[in-house]
């Protein structure tokens, strides 16, 4: 296969099991017509389909503030980003929420953020419904260990007697842009979920009978990488393409021109701040709204908002400079179409350095348009005083002054607004993690209408004596936005008093503005007469005397009997105690009742093992008076430095067991340090080179945690711990391994001792042990001998060695013993031999022992065995040496056996069998080991070597000859004489002609060989 083939084969690969990865999850192709059944991500609700149903009571408007929660009073999740709309007469609120309390549990019962809905009729709220799929989705991957994914960022559009939804999807993979989902609601149940396009937060609304979403995120068909903003329209049947807004990055906020029937587009960015406008077939050329110069980090707001009053566009928006100079400030044109020509940008919030001003909302209200925001203090590097929401309107000339709707609470924070009218009253709904409002700590939405009062007892339940008088302190608020305070006149009344109580407010008529609280005081007096069980229930009323009538009231309750108070203190809460010790506390016990009382003593929460006793469990006491009891607090042994444990003495009277009264008593337990270092056997033995294990054992016998170190002196030996630095907790130990490795040539019965030490890195307390390692005796001789057979002849001598080793650690003493059978044979050994035959070993020490064998001259021809002893403490060697004695016929000391000439004492050896001895040839410069010199004749006097040998001449000298007509004397070699054997010259020439004659051959041969 081609490269080019097979290429192409793994791009089909690839293609394939892309495809085959996007159909099992499921996942629809963006862009496609939206039918009823087409691209689900999920299967039909079984349940909860009709959002109306398993209704409860809306809270009246006299609540908190006025503002209801619409989340779930619990703590236990936080809900986010709103979006609100009516349809078929109902107000319907949607928000995000990861409340496990709301939403579907994941795989790993983490919860994640899902998109939840009710509907609110003016009276009642429905239950709360899930509306994004209850998917279990789990998806492991660096970024996100539970695997749960996100749903987003809500939008509502009424089209065509449906409700639509879309929301944000965010997987958690970082690769994986977010998706935008979408379902419908027609009054009885939603439909499929439907993935309607890659991206992130965007905004629908209805022009031309068409439903429009527009949102920023990707091109999914012409070029898959693009990001910008885009735009799609619905028919009812089906929607069209997606088509690019601006390739700016933004989310765009769309709003219809009714009068000119034109769909407007804004959006922010860190650059401008910029509109479009669509006539239904194209999107006409941009213009700025804000085009200022920005330093670096500056950014208007990605959410702006647009609105049409006055046959003008108004465009809101936050403009983010510096926190230095103006931060977060809201600003906002008008302009007309066609000319569009803007007007000055105005600043609605007030010129204050330390504001931080952002998420602003338009909305036209009774020949109003209302602008609201939220605003957060900016101090001392931080935004710290919380965030309220404010609100200003603007009746065509003039705007109003600035209204703060939330409650003016510090470190709450209230954000993210949006405006509705729903049956004639304007509602603005936030987000707020104000406990006070939502009765929880997380982030909850809540609501709240702009007209209305309010009234708030802070104690609405009191006792009096009779005669006396007790004050309800009143809060009056009004949540209405009037032109002026003589708009909004409130009147307070009283009602339901008894016959002989009395009832007086401090203020029976007020003007507020909005928002404005003021504290009205009513005081109640008791009559005289009053019985125990009198009590008096009376109401306060407000009323409004305008054109929409707002009444409230609330009601106080008095009651009227025996007063049983018992009240404990301690003089000292606070004591240190020392573990296995005991401390005393002082308690007051003090009746502040009206009658005697008798009060039981009791003791809880105390914690184990630890003991409490109390000098008396029961004590009576008259009104107003006081008693001492005590309290033996003892600690065990085992307590732990730093706890501190809480124990809660109650007293009950017995009388009103409803009375009660508790002091709690805290005691701290004392530093306590101390620590042992055990080990079991600290003196153990040990061979050469071996490693001696000894087991410590430190404990922490303190209180508290110690960092302790351990360390080794006075060692000369290799020592080595397993820890050098433990971590123990109170009453805890650790096994600790030393290692003691003696030397591999220690002596026997040597020592080595040292000291380990166990100091306590947190304090001076160190403890520490002996330890003791002593060398065994190691007893291992190994002897060897160098002859054990011996060819030889009378009168001669040989040498031989005999090796011994002391492989032990102590020292040897070996005797050498000789068994030489009397045969004469006798055996003289070096200086390693003592006189008397001892051979001494140092530990790990080895010798060679020299010795001669001599040979007597007398000794006949035979074979020998002689025996050498060597005795040691555990073990004995024996080495036999065999001596095989040959007869030497001409006493040259080689035997007959291998001596050629046996009867010559001049010559033994003939290497080359030629007849002529190897010293003759050596002598007169011939070869010993080639035969073929004894036929040369070097002096050329016609005769050869072997004949010269026999004669007794020298070969180099033809002057000498054995026909007797010259003496014979032996001439010494001459050394320079340069001689050339005939006979070697002939091998020679014989060798190169051979050579010629087989060169075609080897020729032939050669070139097969190196032919290819």
């Amino acid at each position: 296969m081609s490269e080019y083939g097979f290429n192409r084969l793994l791009i089909s690969v690839y293609i394939i099991f892309a495809l085959f990865i996007i159909n099992i999850n499921g996942m629809p192709i963006f862009g496609q017509v939206l039918e009823p059944n087409s691209n689900e991500v999920t299967t039909k609700i079984e349940n909860d389909d009709n959002l109306d149903n398993d209704t409860k009571p809306m809270a009246s408007r006299a609540t908190i503030d006025t503002i209801t929660e619409i989340t779930l009073p619990t703590d236990s999740g936080d809900d986010k980003y709103v979006s609100m709309k009516t349809y078929n007469n109902k107000l319907y609120v949607a928000w995000s929420s990861n409340d496990p309390g709301i939403t579907s549990p994941t795989a790993l019962d983490e919860p994640d953020y899902d998109i939840v809905i009710r509907s609110f009729d003016g009276q009642n709220w429905s239950a709360i419904f899930e509306l994004s799929p209850k998917l279990i989705e789990t998806k492991f991957n660096s970024g996100d260990a539970v695997g749960t994914e996100d749903d987003y960022f809500p939008n509502l559009i009424v089209y065509k007697n449906k409700l639509y939804a879309f929301w944000v999807h965010s997987p958690w993979e970082k690769d994986e842009p977010s998706i935008i989902r979408m379902r419908s609601y027609d009054g009885v149940q939603w439909s499929n979920v439907i993935n309607f396009s890659y991206g992130g937060k965007g905004d629908g609304v209805v022009y031309n009978n068409k439903l429009c979403y527009g949102w920023y995120g990707k091109h999914q068909y012409e070029n898959p990488q693009m990001w910008g903003m885009f735009f799609r329209e619905f028919d009812g049947i089906e929607w069209t393409d997606a088509q690019l807004i601006d390739s700016e990055y933004g989310m765009p906020t769309l709003e219809v021109d009714n009068t000119n029937n034109l769909l407007f587009a804004c959006w922010g960015n860190s650059e401008n701040f910029s509109a479009k406008i669509y006539d239904g077939n194209i999107w006409k050329d941009k213009f700025i709204v804000d085009d200022q110069k920005r330093q670096t980090g500056d950014y208007d707001s990605y959410h702006p908002n647009l609105s049409f009053f006055n046959n003008k566009g108004h465009i809101i928006w936050s403009d983010f400079i510096s926190p230095t100079t103006l931060p977060g400030m809201i600003k906002l044109r008008n302009f007309r179409y066609p000319n569009i020509n803007l007007s000055k940008i105005i600043q609605l919030n007030r010129t204050r350095e330390d504001q931080y001003n952002s998420n602003p909302k338009l909305i036209n209200f009774k020949n109003k348009l209302f602008a609201g925001w939220d605003c957060r203090i900016y101090q001392s590097g931080v935004y710290n005083i919380g965030r309220e929401i404010l609100i200003r309107s603007f009746d065509g000339n003039n705007w109003d002054d600035i209204k703060q709707i939330s409650p003016n609470r510090n470190y709450s924070f209230n954000s993210h607004i949006q405006l509705i009218e729903f049956k004639n009253t304007l509602y603005i709904v936030w987000q707020t993690n104000d406990s006070t409002i939502s009765n929880s700590n997380d982030w909850d939405i809540v609501i709240r209408p702009l007209f209305g009062s309010f009234l708030k007892c802070e104690d609405t339940d009191k006792t009096v004596e009779p005669g006396k008088s007790v004050i309800y302190v009143i809060s009056v608020s009004n949540i209405a936005i009037p032109k002026s305070k003589s708009d909004y006149n409130l009147k307070l009344e009283t009602s339901n008093i008894p016959h002989g109580w009395i009832a007086k407010l401090e203020k029976s008529e007020i003007n507020l503005d909005l928002s404005e609280t003021i504290k009205v005081k009513l005081t109640i007096t008791a009559p005289f007469d009053a019985t125990i069980d009198q009590w008096a229930n009376i109401s306060v009323i407000c009323r409004q005397k305008d054109i929409m009538v707002i009444e409230d009231s609330i009601e106080t309750n008095t009651y009227m009997d025996v007063k049983f108070d018992v009240d404990l203190t301690c003089r000292e809460k606070n004591k240190y105690i020392i573990p296995d010790n005991s401390v005393s506390y002082e308690i007051e016990v003090k009746n502040k009742g009206n009658v005697n009382d008798s009060i039981k003593l009791s003791i809880s929460k105390l914690p184990p093992f630890w003991t409490g006793k109390l000098n008396s469990n029961l004590i009576n006491l008259q009104p107003k008076s006081i008693n001492i009891i005590f309290l033996n607090l003892t600690a065990p042994a085992n307590a732990t430095y730093g706890v501190q444990v809480s124990i809660n003495i109650l007293g009950e009277s017995l009388q009103n067991p409803s009375c009660k009264s508790n002091v709690i008593i805290k005691s701290m337990v004392e530093l306590i340090r101390k620590m042992i270092l055990f080990c079991n056997k600290s003196e153990k033995n040990a061979n050469p080179g071996e490693e001696t294990i000894y087991i410590l054992r430190v404990t922490n016998q303190g209180n508290a945690p110690d960092l302790i170190n351990l360390s080794t002196s006075e060692f000369k030996w290799n020592i080595s711990l397993n820890y050098k630095n433990v971590t123990l907790y109170p009453f805890e130990s650790r096994e600790i391994r030393l290692k003691h490795k003696a030397p591999n040539i220690a002596i026997a019965n040597t020592t080595d001792q040292g000291v380990i030490t166990a100091k306590s890195l947190q304090s001076n307390i160190t403890d520490s042990l002996k330890i003791i390692t002593v060398i065994n005796q190691i007893y291992n001789i190994s002897a060897s001998i160098g002859l054990k057979y011996v060819k030889t002849v009378q009168n001669s001598t040989i040498n031989s060695t005999m090796n011994i080793s002391n492989y032990g650690n102590g020292y040897e003493v070996i005797t050498l013993l000789i068994n030489n059978f009397s045969y004469n044979i006798k055996l003289n050994f070096n200086h390693n031999v003592t006189k008397d035959f001892k051979i001494n070993l140092n530990p790990f020490e080895k010798k060679q022992i020299d010795f001669s064998i001599i040979i007597p001259k007398d000794i006949q021809p035979d074979e020998y065995k002689i025996e050498i002893i060597l005795l040691t403490k555990i073990k004995n060697f024996t080495f036999k040496m065999y001596f095989d004695i040959l007869l030497d016929s001409d006493n040259d000391k080689i035997p007959d056996g291998i001596d050629v000439f046996p009867n010559n004492p001049l010559y033994a050896f003939d290497s080359d069998y030629d007849g002529i001895p190897d010293a003759w040839e050596v002598q007169y410069g011939l070869d010993p080991f080639n035969f073929t010199d004894s036929h040369s004749d070097w002096d050329n006097d016609r005769m050869t070597s072997l004949e010269e040998f026999i004669s007794g001449t020298d070969p180099t000298n033809p002057d000498y000859y054995p026909n007797g007509s010259y003496p014979y004397y032996p001439p010494e070699k001459d050394k320079d004489k340069n001689t050339f054997p005939i006979l070697f010259q002939f091998y020679i020439i014989l060798t190169i002609i051979i050579i010629l004659s087989l060169t075609p051959i080897f020729a032939k041969g050669l070139s097969s060989i190196f032919t290819p």
